[in-house]
């Protein structure tokens, strides 16, 4: 009886130890991989919150570093629609700590505060001067 006791005791034993094995852990995703997975929504640019109409404008980052981005407003009758779409060009530096995106106009960099699926917090500016530019992936 002594036997078998230890058996399931050992049993027991081991059962627990895989269960409780440590997960691997995998590296987390690189920002070009996080920039180009979907489109990127403006939430929020300094104090200034967008309106909902101008929520609905996307960023898409390409891998080829190609950069469009669809601007919505209130147009004619007050209605939100598309009224712009620009396409430039983006890249990463400083070891993707910024991001460099440029519109027709001289490049804007911007410090990459935060970057995760789901948000992105860059610092720095369109103009002067330097303020939190906040991104995220929910559609509007």
């Amino acid at each position: 009886m002594k036997k078998s006791k230890y058996i399931t005791l050992i049993i027991l034993v081991l059962i627990l130890a895989i269960a409780c094995k440590k997960k691997k852990h995998e590296p987390a995703p690189a920002p070009e991989q996080l920039l180009t997975a979907s489109d990127w929504y403006p939430e929020k640019y300094g104090e200034s919150v967008f309106t909902s109409c101008y929520k609905r404008t996307t960023y898409r980052f390409s891998t080829n570093g190609k950069l469009d981005r669809h601007k919505y407003s209130i147009g004619a009758g007050d209605e939100c629609a598309m009224d712009e779409h620009d396409t430039g060009t983006w890249r990463l530096l400083n070891n993707g700590k910024e991001l460099q995106m440029q519109f027709g106009g001289g490049p804007h960099v911007f410090k990459i505060v935060r970057i995760s699926s789901t948000e992105l917090l860059l610092h720095g500016s369109w103009s002067s001067p330097d303020v939190d530019f906040l991104l995220d992936k929910t559609p509007h």
